[in-house]
Order: C-alpha cells, then sequence, then structure tokens
C-alpha cells in the first residue's frame, strides 16, 4: 500500500482494532427454539446477539481509522484490491 500513497503524497494510513465495539440485537426467537431448547422457556420471545458494527471512525489528525477487527479487516481487503486494481 505504501506506494499508491508515495503518488497520492499521503501518510501511511493507520488501523486501531477495538474488539469491544459491538452492536446489541434483539432478535425474535423461532417456536422451535422456544420449546426445544433447555432450560425450557418458551414464554420468551426474544434473545439478545453481539454482532461487529459495522460503523468505522476516521481521525484526520492522525490518519488513523478506528474499528471492529471484522470492519478493520474488511477495509484493509478493500484497500489493497483498490491498489491492485489501479496497478
Amino acid at each position: 500500500m505504501s506506494l499508491a500513497y508515495a503518488k497520492l503524497a499521503l501518510p501511511e494510513p493507520r488501523f486501531v482494532e477495538n474488539p469491544f465495539q459491538v452492536q446489541v440485537s434483539t432478535v425474535a426467537r423461532t417456536w422451535r427454539t422456544r420449546l426445544l431448547t433447555w432450560p425450557w422457556h418458551p414464554w420468551v420471545r426474544t434473545m439478545t446477539r453481539t454482532v461487529p458494527d459495522p460503523t468505522l471512525f476516521f481521525d484526520a489528525s492522525t490518519f488513523t481509522y478506528y474499528g471492529h477487527p471484522a470492519t478493520i479487516a474488511e477495509l484493509k481487503r478493500r484497500c489493497e484490491r483498490a491498489v491492485h486494481t489501479q496497478n
């Protein structure tokens, strides 16, 4: 990546990964999971799940991206693909 940034006269970006940057979502339970799971609580209709937060935060003064490791990995993959398509 450094070759592409050298052509544009931009500093090398920094990536900071934070595994605690997640979203909590509430999902409805199906009747199958409500009736066939242990411990048996069929009256509980929803369950909570944590998923990686897809938002990225960018600090322009330090040229740093902040995000969840899965989101940062996707950003790095896209940057590498963009560099290879430019050459």
